[in-house]
């Protein structure tokens, strides 16, 4: 009599749950309809952005041999179609999520029955009701708060998304969209964090896995709760076979696949100032949200291993001129900087940039942005125009004290740095030695405005003033226009237009953009060769010896303004040209026994030994004939420039 009772009363007890969950749903159907009548009807979003569903997007940079170097996104995710994910992944999240996904119009009132009882018993929410449908109206349109009103937009949004789209459109947009933890969004992007594999290619298991993820992904990831995660992955296989998607064989042999996990590579940006750059350009050529929605792929020329060596090379440099107390603190306590750029000569392509010491505390870029004086870095160019006017490096010139007359300025003495002077010596002395009286007078000799042209021919666009102080490097310059100077020397006159981007394709595999080395001849190559050769001579018995570590044929020359503001050392090979900079934002004075020898010399050779570790060392070659020399070429001459001459 007893047991009879007792059935009876559970009978009773579950007779009153299930009336009491209908009259839960129904009651929240009628403020659901109350509701529509008033604010929500009228407050829903506009769902035409299914339409065009882009969402953020990964963008990716690539170095010279395809290696992933950068990543740009807030949200990582690779947009793919349903016929790129494979049927098991599909087919896991229906079963765990909306099994009866094919079959409802929005809303599935059996599964809101079901939650609304187990809740209701448990005495907390323990499952929720909202199909795949919800979810997307939810994810795409509406905040995450559990209220009321929320819960009855989404489920109108919900009922107009079925109405206005077909279940596979619905389903590209929730399987792209959803997160899984260590900032991978969408199926694809999970498939790659977890599985190292692409969501085509998942087995049963990892796609169970997956699937198991979006209710909790920091609870059910494998890389904190395996054995959680484990027990997850097994009740999405039990659903699957449930459902009818596979067999009890298949699901058991599933659970037993041990498969092997990778870990979530947080890609370190190498070349922040470099990327940078690019970042920029694509703004500027493609709007503000390509980056962020295109999924751009990016393929740079940069080369991984110089840019590591620039890395270390600026780092140490800098520690070690700080350590030892080589340089003189700055007047506001600003940190030294220093800047390398380096230019394939042969084709142009930048290879490797540091635009300061450290990119997280200052992202302003050295290499492309500050202008500084050169020093006699610059004279290169001056000696350029004169071999092209005619002289040679055994012409002579007396190293001797003079004062020029300047207009509007009164008497102006150049000095040599030492104050020492040589009587009358070379050009190819004066180079290599770097006499600041001989390159002033062989820049009147020359003529200013010519010296000007040579420069805009070798692609300096920065502002040059046509006076004698010209000689010396007094008209601020960039280091990539400078670099890439040098840069024609080492290609034989040839200017190889310097550029970052190979190739740039959107996430539809459509190209966007290709770049070829541009080329165009600004100097005779025997008269570019003679430059060199002088340039040898200052690495063999001038300024530049530091570059006789590396121990291979290399050109440089160095630069220290008369302030010690700046230290420049300049240089190439056959293979490669390489610029560093060493200075201080505020220009202060680098101290009294400061040079570019000293600060910017060590920097440049041990980039250039490791970045030419694996090349072959090679001579600077004569060449047989010169081509017809050129008139105007990039611009030469058709600046208008200031006569006025100031030191």
């Amino acid at each position: 009599m007893a047991k009879r009772s007792d059935k009876k009363n559970r009978r009773f007890s579950a007779t009153w749950t299930w009336v009491g969950a209908a009259l839960i749903v129904a009651a929240l159907s009628g403020i659901a309809t109350a509701l529509t009548l008033g604010q929500l009807k009228t407050g829903l979003p506009d769902l035409r952005v299914l339409e065009d569903y882009r969402p953020i997007t990964t963008s990716r940079f690539y170095a010279d041999d395809g290696t992933l170097i950068a990543e740009l996104a807030s949200e990582r995710r690779i947009l793919v179609s349903l016929e790129d994910i494979a049927p098991e992944v599909i087919q896991a999240f229906i079963a765990v999520e909306d099994k009866r996904f094919f079959d409802h119009k929005g809303i599935d009132f059996k599964a809101v029955v079901r939650a609304t009882i187990k809740n209701i018993l448990s005495a907390k929410i323990v499952e929720g009701g909202s199909t795949i449908t919800q979810q997307v109206a939810k994810n795409l349109f509406l905040s995450q708060n559990r209220t009321l009103k929320r819960k009855v937009k989404e489920a109108l949004l919900a009922l107009e998304i079925e109405r206005r789209y077909s279940k596979r459109e619905i389903l590209r947009v929730y399987l792209n969209h959803i997160y899984f933890g260590y900032g991978a969004y969408g199926v694809e992007e999970a498939g790659r964090t977890y599985f190292g594999k692409s969501a085509r290619e998942l087995t049963l298991a990892e796609a169970a896995a997956l699937a198991a993820l979006p209710r909790s992904p920091k609870r059910y990831s494998y890389f904190n709760n395996p054995k959680v995660a484990r027990e997850r992955r097994n009740f999405v296989l039990d659903r699957m076979v449930n459902v009818g998607f596979i067999t009890r064989q298949q699901a058991e042999t599933a659970k037993k696949e041990r498969f092997t996990l990778k870990a979530p590579i947080r890609v370190a940006n190498t070349a922040p100032y470099f990327i940078e750059e690019i970042r920029r350009y694509i703004e500027q050529r493609y709007g503000d949200e390509a980056l962020t929605y295109e999924g751009l792929r990016i393929y740079t020329t940069l080369n991984l291993a110089m840019q590591q060596a620039a890395n270390a090379a600026i780092e140490q440099g800098l520690r070690t001129l700080e350590d030892e107390k080589v340089v003189a603190p700055a007047r506001s306590h600003a940190p030294l900087q220093a800047a390398l750029l380096a230019i394939d000569p042969a084709s142009g392509e930048i290879k490797a940039m540091v635009g300061g010491r450290d990119y997280r505390k200052s992202e302003f870029n050295r290499a492309t942005q500050a202008e500084r004086q050169p020093g006699s870095a610059f004279k290169p160019i001056v000696y350029l125009t004169a071999m092209e006017a005619g002289y040679t490096p055994s012409s002579q010139f007396e190293d001797s004290p003079v004062t020029y007359q300047i207009q509007g300025f009164g008497e102006w003495s150049p000095k040599n740095w030492d104050n020492a002077y040589l009587g009358p010596i070379t050009l190819k002395t004066a180079l290599s030695r770097s006499v600041n009286v001989v390159s002033v007078k062989l820049l009147d000799a020359v003529g200013s405005e010519k010296v000007v042209g040579m420069g805009r021919r070798l692609g300096i666009e920065s502002p040059l003033k046509a006076n004698l102080s010209l000689a010396l490097g007094t008209s601020e310059v960039n280091l990539l226009e400078l670099t890439s100077a040098y840069s024609i020397l080492a290609n034989r006159g040839r200017r190889a237009q310097p550029y970052m981007i190979r190739r740039i394709v959107d996430q539809e595999g459509k190209v966007l953009e290709t770049n070829q080395p541009l080329m165009v001849s600004v100097v005779d190559p025997k008269t570019a060769f003679l430059v060199t050769s002088m340039l040898e001579s200052a690495v063999l018995e001038g300024t530049a010896s530091r570059a006789r570590e590396l121990g291979r044929p290399a050109a440089a020359k160095t630069g220290t303004t008369s302030d010690a503001a700046d230290a420049w050392f300049m240089g190439f090979t056959p293979q490669l040209a390489a610029g560093v900079w060493v200075g201080y934002d505020d220009r202060s004075p680098l101290g009294a026994h400061v040079f570019a020898s000293n600060a910017a010399g060590p920097m440049w050779v041990q980039f250039m030994k490791k970045a030419l570790a694996d090349i072959a060392a090679a001579d600077f070659i004569l060449p047989e004939e010169s081509p017809p020399k050129p008139d105007g070429v990039n611009g030469a001459g058709q600046n208008s420039l200031p006569t006025a001459a100031t030191p």
